[in-house]
């Protein structure tokens, strides 16, 4: 008995389920309460075609029900309708109920006044809806409404409507003209973005909140009214409105919310209210039209980018209420010729005035501390600029390619000059680097082409690759005591440069460091460098003399080639390695001198000279060996020195070297001179003597070695006469 009951009660279910559902073929319909039915197209089959009527009653077992609500998705996607008729007593049009109904001859729908609510993306991509008419008894629409329906020109809200929802006419780029009725107190995210054809727009003084980026890509709209009641302007609400030629905002508004007006390209002034505390992140960027804008004297921020390319703003002042210039706030403001900043201001940001290309003139205030990334980069016509002694940065490019800078001062708080900081300042002619700064960063001073006077403080631990390459004026410069490598490329180009002073703690002289330095005639390599690397003076074609040191471990690459001046070379024993090309296009030497025991295995180090004319000076007793080995063996001649100690015993002094006329020498008091004699750069004998003061007047110009005999040995010095 008990399974029967249950049995029955189970029936009497289904059957009462399956009586909430019915169709007529085409239409499915469900019972939602007594007799009140909502409308879909019947479950799992192909959409209705042509004209759908909507029949306002439908009778299913001798009951007559009134249609009340299409579906959610009840006729989604049905693009292959061409109309439909809304029957009076429908009283809810559900989510996405048309959504994409784009067939082309789908133009025209009337809501009739028994509808209330018309749910998410209900007409949603209904691409060629031209014209929609909405009761007044509509009190909500939902969002999304009337998204992407790219063909409607015109539409009616309903006068009982609160709330226009985000997204509800997101480009319907055919709509010219709207009217807000005074219910409305909010209009949604988005709502008539990309309305590009709006011409026309009225805001009711109702509305107290439009949400980010509202009428963003209304192009066409040529004026608009903001309600005195709205208390902040928010994210893109106005952007890319490219027609709207003035704008008022109320005392009511607070703040202005990032890019509000951004690409307003045809608003030539604007006046911010008083009220005002805050400016958002590119609120004006690219107004490209913007000649004249008051800040008010309450603002205490103006965000990232917020005038950026404002290409007509010739001048503008910041309160004092603001601390921090921030980041790219005047970027490309090309028209820009002057601006306070206040004492206020305590930072300047990345790129505020990168490419202000007619500014002239600019006082940073004492308050200042910090000064971004390219914040004055490509500041053209900028002719100087004092940083204050409270600045203890400055980033990166600060002030690169400020072609018209002549002079600038570095203050004393400054440990570092960034990377790029004075790039392409090619004006620049001086400039003094205080004794606070123990680093120079990359590409610094790089093409400062009219920079000829440059000091470099002994603190000064690092200078950055090509931190002064292509100075084509500098002639002189003192590179610091602590320094122990001088970087890639650092003084590359400097084709003005004649003397440098490379310190004894410097270890590593690196890839093309004094490359084409072309009026380098001498330079003089401290004991403590071990590494010449690649390049390093390659095309310092004027370099007539240089000295490898003792201690030498390695030459690179093409190290010294096209150095075409060069005529002679001593190569310590101390190198233990020569890369192939180091010397090629030397094609002036005349003589070699090299000092190990055995051969050094090299490629060929002397590409392009006729080594066949040279002669090599090896030490004694080596003679046979050089003759026997890879590339040594082809110079023209191999020499020896008689000397019983080739590498030195003792020390002496002699002054001046190169010399013209009278050679001083000096001794150490443990030393009795026996003789002294003087060699030509083939080894051959030239004069000997016992006096320590020598007249070398009638010798001719090039390379001569001094050999000393005392009672403690004998030594061999390199000897230039000019």
């Amino acid at each position: 008995m008990k399974k029967r009951l249950l049995f029955f009660t189970f029936l009497m279910s289904f059957i009462f389920i399956k009586a909430q559902t019915f169709n007529d073929g085409v239409l499915e319909y469900t019972v939602t309460e007594d007799t009140n039915v909502s409308v879909k197209k019947k479950y799992n089959s192909v959409c209705p075609t042509g004209f759908l009527n909507i029949p306002q009653t439908v009778k299913f077992n001798d009951i007559t029900y009134n249609v009340t609500s299409i579906e959610d998705n009840a006729f989604y996607f049905c693009k292959d309708i061409t109309s439909v008729h809304i029957p009076e007593g429908i009283i809810n049009i559900g989510n996405d109920a048309f959504r994409n109904c784009f067939n082309s001859s789908f133009k025209y729908v009337n809501i009739p006044n028994s509808v209330i609510s018309i749910g998410n993306s209900a007409f949603r991509n209904c691409e060629y809806l031209t014209n929609i008419s909405i009761s007044d008894s509509v009190k909500s629409m939902g969002e999304y409404v009337f998204d992407s329906c790219y063909k409607l020109t015109s539409i009616k809200i309903p006068k009982n409507l609160t709330n226009i929802k985000r997204n509800s006419f997101y480009r319907c780029n055919s709509l010219n003209d709207i009217i807000i009725p005074e219910s409305v107190t909010s209009i949604g995210y988005v709502a008539f973005a990309g309305c590009s054809s709006l011409t026309n727009i009225t805001i009711p003084e109702s509305v107290t909140s439009i949400g980010d980026g509202a009428f963003s890509g209304c192009s066409s709209l040529p004026s608009i009214n903001i309600p005195k009641g709205l208390t902040s302007i928010g994210k893109s609400v106005f952007r890319g409105c490219s027609s709207l030629p003035s704008i008022t905002i109320p005392e009511s508004v607070t703040s202005i919310g990032d890019g509000a007006f951004l690409k307003c390209s045809s608003l030539p002034s604007i006046t911010i209210p008083e009220s005002v505390t805050s400016i958002g992140d590119g609120a004006f960027a690219e107004c490209s039209s913007l000649t004249n804008i008051t800040i008010p004297e309450n603002v205490t921020s103006i965000g990232d980018g917020a005038f950026a390319r404002c290409s007509s703003l010739p001048s503008i002042i910041i309160p004092e209420s603001v601390t921090s210039i921030e980041n790219q706030v005047f970027l490309e403001c090309s028209s820009l010729t002057s601006i306070t900043i206040p004492e206020s201001v305590i930072s300047i940001g990345n790129s505020a005035f990168l490419k202000c290309s007619s500014l002239t003139s600019i006082t940073i205030p004492k308050s200042v501390t910090i000064i971004g990334d390219s914040a004055f980069s490509e500041c053209i016509s900028l002719p100087n600029i004092t940083i204050p002694e409270s600045v203890t940065s400055v980033g990166s490019s600060a002030f690169s390619e400020c072609s018209s800078l002549t002079s600038i001062t570095i203050p004393e708080g400054i440990t570092s000059i960034e990377k790029s900081t004075f790039f392409k300042c090619s004006s620049l002619t001086s400039i003094t680097i205080p004794e606070s700064v123990t680093s120079v960063g990359d590409f610094a001073f790089m093409d400062c082409f009219n920079l000829s006077i440059l000091n470099l403080p002994d603190i000064i631990l690092n200078i950055g690759k090509s931190a002064f390459s292509r100075c084509r004026n500098l002639s002189s410069i003192n590179i610091p005591e602590g320094l122990k490598i001088i970087n890639d490329y650092t003084f590359a180009g400097c084709t003005k440069l004649t003397n440098v002073y490379i310190p004894e703690s410097v270890i590593n002289i690196s890839l093309s460091a004094f490359s084409y330095c072309q009026s380098l005639s001498n330079i003089s390599i401290p004991k403590s460098v071990l590494y010449i690397d690649e390049t390093a003076f390659r095309y310092c074609n004027n370099l007539t003399n240089i000295n490898l040191p003792e201690g030498l471990i390695s030459i690179g690459q093409y190290a010294f080639k096209d150095c075409s001046s060069l005529t002679s070379l001593n190569i310590p024993k101390s190198v233990l390695s020569i890369s192939r090309n180091a010397f090629e296009n030397c094609v002036n030497l005349t003589g070699v001198t090299v000092n190990w025991a055995t051969p050094l295995f090299i490629n060929n180090i002397f590409n392009n000279v006729d080594v066949s004319n040279i002669p090599l000076t090896v030490p004694e007793g080596t003679a046979s060996l050089y003759a026997n080995a890879p590339v040594w063996k082809d110079f023209g001649s191999i020499i020896t020195l008689d000397l019983e100690d080739f590498n030195n015993t003792f020390q002496f002094q002699f002054y001046p070297n190169p010399v013209k006329d009278v050679l001083n020498i000096t001794l150490p008091k443990y030393l009795e001179l026996k003789n002294i004699s003087i060699y030509n750069s083939l080894g051959q004998f030239i004069k000997s003597t016992k006096k320590l003061t020598i007249d070398t007047s009638s010798l001719s110009k090039g390379i001569y070695f001094l050999k000393i005999e005392t009672n403690k040995g004998k030594a061999l010095k390199k000897l230039i006469i000019e």
